[in-house]
């Protein structure tokens, strides 16, 4: 008899964890919604990093980076570098090493085509980095923002 309790007991726990599985199943995935100041907003403007006295700006178009499509990219500094090297890469999750070929590598201004894919969790973060070099000295950074912001607002 104790142990036809015992099993009872056992169905009655497992029953409990898989009805709550079910219930957790059907919460709705909800995408982060919240904006995020540390992303750069192309829609609003370029988004800008200054290191010393150089400024660097990166601007995309279409401004709520479609994944999937292609993406006009151009990228500003307020004086003259060298030797630029660019490449996108997931900032959360590894997507990949995306290169990015600029116009010229030495110079002001600098622009190119872009394409990335797609995430299937609908919030997808990428981040651009930067190096360049002035005179003898080696600088870089990163931007990030937000693919597809379109979808999330």
């Amino acid at each position: 008899m104790h142990s036809v309790t015992l099993s009872k007991l056992f169905c009655a726990v497992f029953s409990l964890f898989a009805l709550l599985g079910c219930d957790q199943a059907k919460v709705p995935n909800v995408t982060q919604s919240v904006s995020d100041p540390s992303l750069c907003d192309f829609s609003v403007s370029a988004c800008v990093k200054k290191l010393g006295e150089q400024q660097i700006s990166l601007m995309l178009n279409p401004s709520f980076a479609p994944s999937e499509k292609p993406i006009h990219w151009q990228l500003g500094f307020n004086r003259p570098v060298s030797n630029l090297k660019l490449r996108v890469e997931g900032r959360d999750m590894f997507m990949g090493v995306i290169p990015m070929t600029p116009s010229a590598t030495e110079g002001e201004t600098f622009e190119g085509q872009l394409i990335f894919g797609s995430c299937s969790s609908g919030y997808m973060v990428w981040r651009v980095y930067v190096s360049w070099q002035q005179g003898t000295e080696q600088y870089s950074t990163w931007f990030d923002f937000l693919a597809d912001r379109h979808k999330q607002e």
